[in-house]
C-alpha cells in the first residue's frame, strides 16, 4: 500500500478538525448597543425570532469592556490558531507522503519547511500575546513600567470651558488603587512566566527536529544526540530534586511547646512570689483533709496441723514423764 492510503484517517481528522473550528473562528461578536442602533428599539423590545436569528449569526456581549466580550475574544483567536496549525500539519504530512513514496526526491530540510515555518508563527503569536498585556498594563499604570506620568497637557485635552488644562488630559487615565496594580501586576507576570515556558519547550523541540533531520539527510553522528534534549532536561529535573531532598533538614524542637489540642479541667495554683511566706491553698490544710479510712484488723487463721506427723505426747511432754 502507498503511505498515501495509510496516512488517510489523519486527513479525515484533520478535516474534521478544520469543520469544528471554522465557525468559531468566523464567530462575529457585536454589543446589546450595536443591536439597539442597528435595529432602532431597546433590546428588551425584540421579538424571539430576532432573538434566535441574532443568536445564529452573532454572539452578543453586554460591552466591549465585560469579561464575556474577551472571553469571546480569546475563543475567536483560539480558534483561528488551531485552524492554521491544522492546515500546516495537513501541509507537512502532504509533502512527507509524496517524498515516502518516492515520487519526488526533494532535501528533507524541504519537507519539514512547514514546520519551522508553524513554530516561527508560534513563537510570534506568543510574543504579540505578551506585548499586548504589556502594552495595556503600561496604558492603565505607567508608573508600573517605570515611567514619568507628567503633568503635561496632551493635545486636545480640554475642559468644560474649552480650555487645555491637565486636569482635563488625566482625566482619561484615572489612578488605580492598589488592588488594581497588583491585579495588573499578577497579569503581566503570568504573560511574561507564559512567554519563557512557551519559548524554552518550542526551543528543545526546535533543537530536536534539527538534529532529527540533520539524520535522515545523512548526518554522521549517532542517533543518540537525537534524544539527547530530553536527557538534558530529565538530568536537571533529578539534579534539582536530589538537591531538595539532601537540603531539607529537621527543624530543631529543644525549647518549644507543641499545642496538642489536649485540654484539662485542672487549674494549677499561682506561683507565690519571691520573698514571701508561702501558704498552701485550703485544700491542701489538715483541717480540710478528709480522714483515712479506718483498717479492719486482720484475723490469721492458725496454721493446719496434720496428725499423721505430730509425735508420741508420751514421749516428748516433759510433765506427762514425771507423772509416769
Amino acid at each position: 500500500w502507498s503511505w498515501t492510503f495509510i496516512f488517510f484517517p489523519l486527513y479525515l481528522w484533520e478535516a474534521s478538525t478544520m469543520h469544528k473550528k471554522l465557525p468559531l473562528a468566523r464567530m462575529r461578536i457585536v454589543t446589546v448597543e450595536d443591536l439597539e442602533v442597528a435595529l432602532g428599539k431597546p433590546f428588551a423590545e425584540f421579538t424571539v425570532a430576532e432573538k434566535e436569528l441574532i443568536g445564529k449569526r452573532y454572539s452578543v456581549v453586554p460591552s466591549t469592556t465585560s469579561p464575556e466580550f474577551e472571553a469571546a475574544q480569546k475563543l475567536k483567536l483560539r480558534a483561528r490558531h488551531d485552524m492554521i496549525k491544522s492546515g500546516f500539519r495537513i501541509a507537512f504530512v502532504l509533502l512527507l507522503l509524496i517524498q515516502l513514496d518516492g515520487h519526488v526526491n526533494w532535501n528533507w530540510w524541504i519537507v519539514f519547511l512547514p514546520f519551522w515555518i508553524m513554530t516561527a508563527l508560534f513563537c510570534y503569536s506568543n510574543y504579540q500575546a505578551f506585548a499586548d498585556v504589556q502594552q495595556m498594563a503600561a496604558e492603565r499604570d505607567p508608573a508600573l513600567f517605570g515611567k514619568k506620568d507628567d503633568d503635561n497637557t496632551n493635545y486636545g485635552a480640554v475642559g468644560k470651558d474649552g480650555t487645555a488644562t491637565a486636569a482635563a488630559a488625566n482625566e482619561s487615565t484615572p489612578n488605580l488603587t492598589e488592588e488594581e496594580r497588583e491585579e495588573l501586576k499578577a497579569q503581566v507576570m503570568a504573560s511574561s512566566s507564559r512567554l519563557c515556558s512557551k519559548f524554552t519547550s518550542q526551543a528543545f523541540l526546535v533543537i530536536m527536529m534539527i538534529l532529527f533531520v540533520a539524520k535522515i539527510q545523512g548526518a554522521g553522528y549517532s542517533a543518540l544526540w537525537i534524544i539527547s534534549p530530553l536527557l538534558f532536561i530529565a538530568g536537571l529535573i533529578l539534579c534539582c530534586i536530589g538537591c531538595a531532598i539532601f537540603g531539607i533538614t529537621e527543624v530543631p524542637t529543644d525549647g518549644v511547646e507543641f499545642d496538642t489540642g489536649q485540654e484539662t479541667d485542672v487549674e494549677q495554683a499561682p506561683a507565690a512570689p519571691v520573698g514571701t511566706h508561702y501558704e498552701p491553698p485550703p485544700s491542701a490544710t489538715v483541717s480540710n483533709r478528709a480522714p483515712p479510712p479506718a483498717q479492719k484488723p486482720t484475723i490469721l487463721a492458725p496454721p493446719p496441723v496434720d496428725l499423721l506427723d505430730t509425735q508420741n505426747p508420751s514421749t516428748n511432754d516433759p510433765t506427762l514423764s514425771e507423772l509416769d
